[in-house]
């Protein structure tokens, strides 16, 4: 039987009920994370895209649609970052 520390922490001095998330659960999360964002990132650069440079010529519309078409990779790499963290070792 496990003795409870006060304000009833484990001795190891976390609570039981927080544990951290697994691989495999980040995994799923993160895959609908990424999905979600490209939707809606791909949505809203059109629309700017739309409103702001089609139309204009080829000066404006090819460095928006390069800096559009780049931009979305920082926010996914760092979502794929965290998804492939290592599970803590217990």
């Amino acid at each position: 039987m496990k003795r409870r520390m006060r304000h009833g922490l484990a001795k190891g001095g976390s609570p039981p009920y927080s544990s951290p998330m697994k691989q495999r659960s980040r995994k799923a999360l993160g895959t609908i994370a990424t999905v979600v964002f490209l939707i809606t990132y791909s949505l809203v650069a059109m629309a700017l895209g739309g409103q702001l440079v089609v139309g204009r010529g080829l000066l404006y519309e090819l460095p928006f649609y390069i800096v559009a078409g780049v931009l979305w990779l920082p926010v996914v790499m760092s979502i794929i970052r965290w998804m492939v963290k290592p599970d803590p070792v217990s």
